[in-house]
């Protein structure tokens, strides 16, 4: 594949009713996962050629998703499984971190892929923060509405976001925990 349709490739990503989160386009998750790889190993090697020390940087990936056009949905094991083996093959052991973003994904499906990736590959060679500002925000941001007398429950609702993300990324997150947002309760 050459620069410019990488480029062309790559897009942003919007959610969509369903399982949020798919890319522009309508390529598989397969092609996605294939085109990542290509990028990242590129970047990877432009890096050892700039002599960049990789202990002194943290990846901002987005996981691997389908295009929204795509006739075949992805489910969440197939998002992971994609991504962490994109991330395996393609990301040296001596990068100091993989913060995936929410790259558009609604909070819940960031908050459970990010789960199902502790849950499933614990001994990663990379420690795995977040970078979830979008997923972590717009929820806030909904429930405040730009009125003043929603700021508790928007406060409320920060923290409780954070609070489950804090769990996913030691794999102890349920989808059931959600439920507590919508009721507006905490654990």
């Amino acid at each position: 594949m050459t620069w410019p349709s990488m480029r062309s490739f790559v897009k942003r990503r919007v959610s969509y009713p369903g399982r949020a989160g798919g890319i522009d386009g309508d390529h598989s998750i397969d092609r996605s996962a294939a085109v990542a790889s290509i990028v990242l190993r590129e970047l990877f090697i432009q890096l050892h050629l700039q002599q960049v020390n990789l202990h002194s940087m943290i990846l901002k990936p987005n996981m691997g998703h389908f295009g929204i056009a795509a006739g075949m949905r992805a489910t969440t094991s197939e998002v992971v499984e994609k991504t962490v083996e994109c991330l395996l093959a393609a990301v040296p052991a001596a990068v100091s971190g993989i913060a995936f973003l929410s790259g558009g994904q609604i909070a819940e499906t960031a908050t459970s892929d990010l789960n199902k990736i502790r849950r499933c590959y614990p001994q990663l060679p990379w420690p795995v923060p977040v970078s979830y500002s979008r997923a972590i925000q717009q929820p806030t941001l909904h429930r405040r509405q730009g009125n003043t007398k929603n700021v508790a429950a928007a406060q409320a609702l920060l923290i409780r976001r954070l609070e489950l993300l804090v769990m996913a990324r030691t794999g102890s997150y349920l989808d059931t925990m959600e439920e507590t947002i919508a009721a507006g309760a905490s654990y």
